[in-house]
């Protein structure tokens, strides 16, 4: 490949024992990362262009001035990832081909990620071919015996539109970005990576083991059984099908978690895929099926891959498998997996390329961002379209997403006749009981023995909260819960009414809408306030869950779901879900109780879809009809016959979680005090962890301190411990003085008096608790 007889250095590596210098030379480096692209690049027929980018993409550094640099000759930094894209470039305009561009844009941008495409004349700043104009290579070829790559292979292996071409470059750029971090990963640090990996046909036999143990366990009389193991039985019969995108719709209780498991590892023995990735737009959701799945198929073939996601240090694998999803289960959010797909960034867009080949579960398929659902659909579209992966949209409460797929693609419903499925699954009566003041509506929650009552806003739940407790007896436990809570403080939270529902004990539970999904907990009667349809039919999945709700008699009876429309100032409608509550509220006066079935479920999703629709102001008619807020597909559009992709413009509009809140870290030095009592190891083991945490971060203050002293593990700990504000609640705090500033973007509590374990951070009340403190 290369002429010359010097030998040309990519990476240098040194012993830090012995002071020796090892060297990477560059002919190895190219054709190690040419080998592992053009392995990933296969799972979507685009091996050879993945060989050629990996062959090209470090071809600067022959560059006399980054050879002195790298050789310590010289402190002068030198470009070089545009050298090999602008050849291609240069070739292309020479063959007249446009597809050199797609081989050149990944090359260009392996560094600093994915640029805006620019303007091919005028060039532009920062841009691709902004980029490429500035460089010139002419003077190289004659030095270098380069093979360029053949005009005629040189071609994306399907049909593609605007943003299909988008999408194709770039899944080459996560190629190009995981095997050259790899192969440099691999030299500089002196390993040799490898992740777990399970062929589809061991997952299987792991699974039907599970499956056959399951049978022989269950009581095969029980109705909810016989119902769950009927949708067990037709999604492994779907799972023989071809690849394609699927619709599961089981109503809670139908055991989905399972079933969706079944049909994914046989779908995927089927057709030769490589993983299965899970997406779900709650945490508490993720922990709760990874359980499941990792005590079905084994730990190790299993990656969680969210924010409170802990791995081992030690844990090589696991660390590795977090960067790239190369495993054979990756459970991840909606946020990690669709801002992975619409990043710029190199180290969000390394895992893309492992989304080929791949079943996709995207359970709560209704919880898709509705701002930016056609992007989402079109993503979904591409992989299963061009990329060989499936994908099933899991839901209780299906979305329609008709008008904003591919048109020629069609949806396979995997379970028939869904209806008569959730008539039989049919565990509450739901009954909309209009307008009521807090006092009504506390009087009705107090008649009942035991209820759930879910509201819009924590200033809601703690009033009603407040009122519940002066009005009932003194045996009957009440409880709060809210995002004011630590996680950790909520976890315990919902394990304590557990055991106190289990025993058959009154508890009357008043908490925010974070309790709707993902929370396994049952009671007899739910009381919600008017929000979105499916997020009612939520929280009726958390009434008489299990089916076997009696009355005195000992007969089988349904669960009672109460929604009512709060008078009270704090009890009104959060701008956030108005139009969702306001369609709730339409759909009802038109279908009364029966609103809530599935027929009430696709006029509700049509016409909040359609509210969404005219209500973006400032795009055209066509972007408004396509949900699509920000204009994400309308910014990855060819400019004639050039590139027109706006790849960093995409990254920064693309948000499905606007981040602006302030994160507050809370040791309570009471609990520190109590972490001496040995009865209970577990609490007494978090304390200290809070503890050690807190400490952590006030020492990572003193600039003698190194950053290390904090590692990754240490951050993910932490989100047990934080609380997420908003500003005019943060502003209170830091007027009170109780919170100290660290360099990472978090604050400390340092007053006890701000925060219960029970009730949570204090942002309501007008008394500085500090004052004292203060005037000492």
């Amino acid at each position: 490949m290369m002429g010359k007889d010097k030998e040309y250095i990519a990476h240098t590596r040194e012993n830090k024992d012995t002071g020796e210098i090892k060297y990477q030379y560059l002919i190895d480096h190219l054709l190690k990362v040419s080998k592992y692209c053009e392995e990933y690049a296969s799972d979507f027929s685009a091996g050879y262009m993945g060989k050629y980018i990996g062959l090209l993409h470090d071809l600067g550094k022959i560059q006399d001035g980054f050879q002195d640099y790298i050789r310590g000759e010289s402190k002068i930094k030198v470009k070089h990832a545009v050298f090999g894209a602008k050849m291609l470039l240069d070739k292309g305009e020479e063959n007249k081909d446009a597809y050199y561009s797609y081989l050149a844009y990944p090359i260009c941008c392996h560094h600093t990620g994915l640029k805006d495409s620019g303007n091919r004349d005028s060039g532009g700043s920062g841009t691709f071919y902004g980029s490429c104009k500035e460089f010139e290579v002419s003077g190289f070829y004659d030095n270098l015996n380069i093979a360029f790559p053949n005009p005629q292979k040189l071609y994306a292996p399907f049909t593609v539109n605007d943003f299909g071409i988008s999408f194709y470059i770039r899944m080459l750029f996560s190629c190009l970005v995981d095997a050259d971090w790899r192969d440099t990963e691999e030299f500089c640090n002196n390993v040799k990576r490898e992740t777990t990996h399970a062929s589809m046909e061991k997952l299987n036999s792991t699974l039907d083991t599970y499956l056959n143990e399951l049978r022989n366990k269950e009581g095969k009389d029980e109705e909810i059984n016989k119902i769950r193991n009927m949708i067990l039985y037709e999604c492994i019969k779907k799972s023989k099908s071809p690849k394609g995108l699927f619709s599961l719709c089981v109503p809670t209780g139908g055991g989905k978690t399972i079933s969706s498991l079944a049909f994914a590892v046989k779908h995927a023995k089927e057709n030769g895929m490589k993983r299965i990735i899970y997406v779900i737009p709650y945490t508490s959701i993720i922990e709760q099926n990874a359980k499941v799945i990792k005590y079905i198929i084994g730990e190790e073939f299993v990656l969680e891959h969210h924010m409170n996601a802990e791995i081992k240090e030690d844990d090589e694998k696991m660390r590795w498998a977090s960067e790239n999803w190369d495993i054979p289960i990756t459970i991840t959010t909606n946020v990690q997996f669709f801002e992975s797909l619409f990043s710029n960034k190199t180290s969000k867009s390394r895992k893309v390329h492992n989304m080929s080949r791949s079943v996709i579960i995207f359970d709560e398929a209704q919880m898709l961002p509705i701002d930016y659902l056609s992007p989402c659909v079109h993503s979904i579209c591409e992989l299963v379209k061009n990329y060989g992966s499936s994908a099933v949209l899991c839901s209780a409460t299906k979305p329609v997403i008709d008008n904003y797929k591919y048109k020629d693609m069609q949806i396979t419903e995997i379970v028939s006749n869904t209806n008569e499925l959730f008539e039989k699954l049919n565990r509450v009566d739901y009954k909309y009981i209009d307008k009521k003041d807090d006092e009504e509506i506390v009087g009705m929650i107090t008649e009942n023995k035991s209820a759930l009552v879910i509201v819009n806003s924590r200033r809601h739940a703690y009033k009603l909260y407040d009122m519940i407790k002066d009005k009932v007896l003194k045996d009957k436990k009440v409880f709060v819960l809210s995002t004011l809570l630590r996680p950790y403080d909520r976890l315990k939270k919902i394990e304590e009414i557990k055991k106190l529902l289990k025993n058959n004990e009154d508890v009357i539970f008043v908490s925010t809408q974070l309790i709707e999904c993902g929370v396994d907990i049952d009671f007899p009667v739910v009381f919600r306030a008017v929000a979105g349809i499916d997020s009612i039919i939520q929280s009726g999945g958390r009434a008489n869950r299990e089916g076997k709700l009696t009355d005195k008699d000992g007969n089988l009876i349904k669960g009672k779901v109460y929604v009512f429309e709060s008078t009270s100032k704090e009890g009104k409608c959060p701008s956030s879900i108005k139009p969702k509550a306001d369609k709730s509220r339409e759909i009802i006066g038109l279908l009364k109780d029966s609103s809530f079935g599935l027929d009430g479920v696709e006029k509700y999703f049509k016409m909040v879809y359609q509210f969404y629709n005219t209500d973006i102001s400032g795009l055209n008619k066509e972007q408004k009809q396509l949900l699509d807020k920000k204009d994400i597909l309308g910014s990855l559009k060819l400019n004639g016959q050039f590139l027109g992709f706006n790849y960093k413009y995409v990254n920064d509009n693309f948000e499905i979680i606007k981040d602006n809140t302030y994160s507050i870290f809370v040791s309570v030095k009471s609990e520190e005090d109590d972490s001496s009592n040995k009865k209970n190891d577990d609490k007494k083991n978090d304390i200290d962890e809070s503890v050690s945490l807190r400490d952590k971060l006030i020492l990572s203050e003193n600039d003698n301190i190194k950053n290390s002293i904090l590692t990754k593990s240490d951050f993910r700990k932490m989100n047990k411990y934080i609380v997420n504000i908003y500003e005019t609640e943060f502003n209170r705090l830091l007027k009170d003085n109780v919170l100290i500033q660290t360099r990472f973007g978090i604050y400390i509590l340092n007053n006890d008096k701000y925060y219960d374990k029970d009730l949570g951070l204090d942002i309501f009340s007008s008394e500085n608790k500090n004052a004292e403190a203060l005037m000492q």
